[in-house]
């Protein structure tokens, strides 16, 4: 409950309060948090510490958590109305063909809006959540992300349906408990990511396609790659990003 007010309490702060808060709680969390703390260290290890700076990685993750939480209102509505997809015939094409695709992406900037740009755009978006029963903070962000025009389903069998009507299926490569069980070593070596996006493809029989969200010179900018890589192909249209810009990487997890 304490978490569902801060959320809400960023929602309609002026926004630099709301960033300010943000980053606050999360050099709070960190201090809590030997597992975060654990998790930095690595990724400041792995990249060396001129590429992933701590305090530059806080600043950025606030920003984001901060847009995040306006989900779905008129504030993010003009930054999407704005925002540059790069790669959108990939998206006309399947249309065109009355078709659709699994969208893929990492929690990797304010991956949370790409549903505002879908649904801007025309685009029927869903996403492949898993649920928990009874679990408060989960039902608020079912609730954000449907005003955001993100439908959330919890079955292979719902997504394939949703998925035959035209519907773009979005998940998430996670650094999460599921990667311990099916897991590609991406976007570090030996980092475990799962692959999750890539079983949904192959269950409901669509392509996927890789998409990154990002600000690019204060734009909110939507890169679209071609439908149905593989796995190195994957990999290759998500490593410079993760190069140029490794704190937009939200790499806490498990």
């Amino acid at each position: 409950m304490l978490i569902i007010l801060l959320l809400l309490t960023i929602r309609v702060a002026p926004f630099e309060v709301s960033v300010f808060i943000c980053r606050i709680g999360l050099y709070i969390y960190l201090l809590f948090s030997a597992r975060s703390r654990r998790q930095l260290l690595k990724a400041e290890n792995v990249l060396g510490k001129s590429c992933f700076r701590k305090a530059l990685y806080i600043n950025k993750l606030a920003f984001n958590v901060a847009l995040m939480a306006r989900m779905g209102t008129a504030f993010t509505r003009r930054m999407v109305k704005s925002a540059l997809l790069e790669g959108e015939e990939h998206l006309e094409s399947s249309n065109r063909e009355h078709s659709s695709a699994v969208i893929a992406s990492f929690h990797y900037g304010p991956w949370e809006l790409i549903s505002e740009v879908f649904t801007e755009h025309g685009y029927k978006i869903a996403a492949l959540v898993t649920k928990r029963p009874g679990h408060l903070l989960d039902r608020y962000f079912v609730a954000m992300r449907r005003r955001s025009g993100l439908m959330i389903v919890h079955s292979l069998k719902q997504a394939a349906i949703l998925a035959r009507k035209g519907f773009f299926m979005g998940s998430l490569f996670d650094r999460t408990l599921r990667a311990k069980g099916d897991a590609m070593n991406f976007p570090y070596p030996d980092y475990q990511t799962s692959r999750l996006p890539l079983i949904l493809a192959a269950r409901i029989r669509k392509p996927i396609v890789p998409i990154i969200c990002r600000f690019k010179e204060r734009r909110l900018e939507v890169t679209i790659g071609t439908p149905g890589l593989n796995e190195d192909e994957l990999k290759d249209f998500f490593t410079p990003f993760f190069i140029q810009t490794p704190f937009e990487w939200l790499v806490w997890g498990d």
